[in-house]
C-alpha cells in the first residue's frame, strides 16, 4: 500500500499485526473493539471510499474475468500435459480469488458498515474527525 498523497497517522502508527486485524474488520463490515484501532479503520475505509467509485466500479467485474479466463488456460495447459504451465496458470487464479477474498475495496457495502461502526466506537461524529487527536494521544500515553 501506498501513502503517498494521503496522512493517515493512526493507520502508519499502528505495528503490523493490528493493520492486519483492522483490514480484516473492514472486509467484515466491523468495527475493532480498540478506540485507536476503530480511528485507523476509519481513516483506511475513508481512503478506500476516495479511492472507489465509478471509474474503479469495473474492478471485480475484472478480476473475475481474468480469474476464469487463467483457469481456462490452467484446464488447456494440464490437458496438454503441461504441468508447469498448468500449474503457473493456476496460481495466478489463486491471486484474483484472493483479490475477492482479502481487499476491502471490492466489498464497497462492507467498507461502508464498517466505516460508520468505526466511527460509533471511535466516539466520531458522522463525518467530523475531532476525537482523532484525543485517541491517538491516548493510545500513546504510557499507562
Amino acid at each position: 500500500m501506498s501513502f503517498s498523497n494521503e496522512d493517515m497517522a493512526a493507520y502508519k502508527a499502528l505495528p503490523y499485526r493490528d493493520k492486519w486485524n483492522v483490514n480484516r474488520c473492514l472486509m467484515r463490515g466491523e468495527a475493532p473493539s480498540d478506540p485507536a484501532k476503530a480511528v485507523a479503520a476509519v481513516e483506511l475505509a475513508e481512503r478506500y471510499q476516495r479511492r472507489s467509485g465509478p471509474e474503479t466500479s469495473w474492478l471485480p467485474v475484472l478480476t473475475a474475468t481474468l480469474a476464469l479466463g487463467f483457469g481456462a488456460l490452467a484446464i488447456a495447459n494440464a490437458i496438454q500435459d503441461d504441468a508447469l504451465m498448468a500449474i503457473f496458470y493456476a496460481l495466478i487464479v489463486v491471486g484474483h480469488i484472493g483479490q475477492f477474498m482479502l481487499n476491502p475495496m471490492m466489498r464497497p457495502k462492507q467498507t461502508t458498515r464498517a466505516l460508520e461502526a468505526s466511527r460509533r466506537s471511535a466516539g466520531m461524529g458522522v463525518t467530523g474527525l475531532e476525537p482523532v487527536t484525543s485517541a491517538l494521544s491516548r493510545r500513546r500515553s504510557p499507562n
